[in-house]
């Protein structure tokens, strides 16, 4: 249901905030410019450091994997009869890892 493709959104999001802080640190921008283009000053700092961590484990293929299994995901909640715990589920499992 709505809450499932809003999990799918949400990830979506954290992910596409990991990808502009990788296209960012490529530029070479310190991390404090980062911060303030993102708008992540207010967040907490362990959260931000997370984001940042992830930024600079995950490579670009890694990046493009997440997002076509979320676009996937997405896809089958909105057209599939799977059990939308079951296409969580899967979406968890099959983020790799950094």
């Amino acid at each position: 249901g709505e809450s499932a493709v809003g999990a799918v959104a949400a990830a979506n999001a954290h992910f596409g905030r990991v990808a502009r802080i990788r296209a960012l640190l490529a530029q070479g921008k310190p991390d404090a410019q980062i911060k303030k283009e993102l708008g992540l000053s207010w967040w907490r700092e362990e959260s931000v450091r997370d984001l940042f961590a992830q930024a600079r484990a995950f490579s670009d293929d890694k990046m493009n994997e997440i997002f076509g299994l979320l676009l996937q995901a997405d896809l089958r909640l909105k057209s599939s009869s799977l059990p939308n715990r079951l296409i969580l589920d899967t979406l968890a499992f099959s983020i790799p890892g950094d």
